[in-house]
């Protein structure tokens, strides 16, 4: 009865993730074979380099929320221009979320490459750690 449901329903929640994932897998290993080339050092520095990225690209829509919020805080408005700068800010606030999202889906595939290839690397070395009382390696 449980199979019939899960297929009923698309799956496990794994398999809906795979689902989902998989377009990306060929992009993925693509990038994870050109990260061969950088050093270690260049692999650590990609996650400052995609912050980078994501705060570049928010960062007009941060502007113009910041200075909607001065304006709210220091000018003189009328209760017209004040509930225009309040609907302004609520879009201004989806269309930031949207931004992020959109940033994070096209950094997606090589943020997974360099996960891939850190891994490969601390594979590499031996390293080991621990969680939850269990050694890995």
């Amino acid at each position: 009865m449980l199979k019939f449901l899960t297929k009923l329903f698309g799956g496990t929640k794994s398999e809906k993730d795979l689902k989902i994932i998989k377009p990306f897998i060929p992009d993925i290993n693509e990038l994870y074979q050109q990260l061969n080339s950088l050093t270690d050092d260049q692999i650590k520095e990609k996650t400052t380099e995609f912050q980078s990225i994501i705060a570049n690209n928010k960062q007009t829509l941060e502007d113009e929320k910041e200075n909607i919020l001065t304006k709210l805080k220091t000018e003189r408005l009328t209760a017209d221009q004040t509930a225009d700068l309040t609907e302004r800010l609520k879009a201004l606030e989806k269309e930031l979320f949207n931004n992020v999202q959109d940033t994070l889906d096209e950094l997606l595939p090589e943020a997974f490459a360099v996960v891939k290839q850190a891994c490969k690397r601390l594979t590499e070395q031996g390293f080991t750690y621990e969680y939850a009382g269990f050694h890995y390696k």
